[in-house]
């Protein structure tokens, strides 16, 4: 975001500015206020330390230093607004940024901050998609289609081993009502690969023996 001293600020520059939030709440460093005030980043400290009982942290600003300094450089997709060794950073928020315009008490200030609060600080948040809910349902989804399918092939398989057992009883009630051995032995093989496959051979038994 490289303006020329004096330029106005259009809404649509500030609109630009990729938006970043911190504990739910808009906020802007201290070069980008600097920038945006047309003022040194040594200002805008120097206003906040002979004022620092006028700052509320949390609600003006936001200190972050150590693990949540680290946490914010990990998250944060702009990389220039907290470089590598960085140690300690501020977070200006509405309210802060407000107080530092009225600080400074320029007209470039008092604009920059209106056009700020328009178009940055109230501009409605992009909502991103809920990936891991996303996720979430289609993994509930293929688990539903993999259930469904599962049940299929139980009550299809249960429905063709209902009727080859139903094929098995009635060879069974033919063999035990026929009196010829051969057919007899030939009902009751037939029974056997039913139940047990094409494999099924017993050549040890003679036709008479397997009938019995």
């Amino acid at each position: 975001m490289a303006m020329k001293q004096g330029e106005l600020v259009p809404a649509s520059v500030v609109e630009e500015i990729t938006r970043v939030e911190y504990h739910g709440e808009p906020v802007l460093t201290t070069a980008q206020l600097a920038e945006f005030y047309e003022c040194s980043p040594k200002q805008i400290k120097q206003n906040y330390n002979n004022n620092v009982d006028r700052f509320i942290r949390g609600k003006h600003f936001f200190r972050l230093d150590g693990d949540d300094l680290r946490t914010f450089k990990h998250e944060v997709e702009n990389f220039d607004l907290a470089a590598p060794q960085l140690n300690l950073l501020y977070l200006w928020t509405k309210r802060g940024a407000a107080r530092h315009a009225k600080m400074l008490n320029t007209d470039r200030a008092w604009e920059v901050f209106e056009a700020l609060e328009d178009n940055y600080f109230d501009r409605p948040a992009v909502k991103q998609p809920d990936l891991l809910a996303a996720t979430l349902a289609d993994f509930v989804a293929l688990g539903r289609k993999r259930l469904n399918f599962e049940r299929e092939q139980f009550n299809l398989a249960n429905n063709e081993e209902s009727k080859k057992i139903a094929k098995v009883q009635l060879l069974r009630e033919l063999a035990s009502a026929s009196k010829d051995d051969f057919l007899r032995y030939d009902l009751v093989h037939y029974a056997a690969k039913l139940l047990i496959g094409d494999d099924f051979d017993i050549p040890k038994y003679s036709r008479r023996r397997i009938a019995e």
